[in-house]
């Protein structure tokens, strides 16, 4: 944020009793003195990483049905967490049964 005040006054914040919005329009003057040079390059980066760990989690599914999630982590080297979220997010991944007892699907 002291980075945003920096470039734009008090302006780009609406503060409401439930909720503060923030605008910030885009300047590449702005965007070049930040040295940021290729705006969602950073998000491009982080989905090649997401899409990677799920062809790691379908892999070790294929093999073994029962993985737990914890087990998946460690394989992957991501928290419990964030191997939860990109199964929610996969389309290929379904999970049959209980988390105690249930096993994984892969979805072609």
């Amino acid at each position: 944020m002291p980075e945003v005040l920096k470039h734009y006054d008090k302006n780009v914040f609406d503060i409401e009793e439930n909720y503060i919005n923030v605008s910030i329009p885009y300047d590449a003057e702005v965007m070049a003195s930040m040295h940021v040079t290729d705006v969602g390059a950073e998000h491009d980066t982080e989905n090649d990483t997401e899409n990677d760990t799920e062809k790691t989690i379908i892999s070790a599914i294929k093999s073994n049905p029962y993985v737990s999630q914890e087990a998946l982590a460690k394989l992957c080297n991501k928290s419990r967490i964030t191997i939860s979220r990109i199964i929610k997010k996969s389309n290929k991944i379904k999970r049959v049964g209980p988390d105690k007892g249930g096993h994984w699907e892969i979805i072609d």
